[in-house]
């Protein structure tokens, strides 16, 4: 059930939201709600993971696209918004593969992940495989 934040409106110059929308059952009201407490003129930062595993099972609900996110964006009356990728797809098939070499006999092939992960992130263009989406949202 959705009761809305205790906040008053038009209060927060700036509103910060990360990794909470993919659990949330009505996110539109979440987005809504982000909307409503941010000033004229504030900012809103919003994260959502896009290529990630089931986490906190089961009120793991969503993944989001940036389409996605700015159809909810503009649906909740937000005007200016920009919505990117975190990384690219092979930086994220890196972090997905450390998700399973938890063992400490793996230490060193996951720093050598780890660092073919940095210099991938550094120069990889192609954001349209990432872990999240990255939201900037000007009210």
């Amino acid at each position: 059930m959705n009761e809305g934040l205790s906040v008053l409106d038009d209060v927060a110059d700036l509103v910060l939201c990360t990794e909470v929308l993919e659990h949330t059952k009505d996110p539109a009201f979440v987005i809504k709600e982000l909307y409503r407490i941010a000033k004229q003129g504030g900012i809103v930062i919003l994260t959502t993971p896009f290529v990630w595993p089931v986490h906190e099972a089961p009120n793991d609900y969503y993944r989001f696209t940036n389409f996605g996110l700015v159809h909810l964006l503009h649906q909740a009356g937000f005007k200016e918004s920009k919505v990117v990728g975190s990384n690219g797809y092979v930086y994220s098939m890196f972090a997905l593969s450390l998700l399973y070499l938890r063992h400490p006999v793996f230490r060193p092939v996951v720093l050598a992940i780890n660092f073919l992960g940095y210099l991938t992130f550094r120069f990889e263009r192609n954001r349209e495989f990432p872990l999240a989406e990255h939201a900037y949202i000007k009210k």
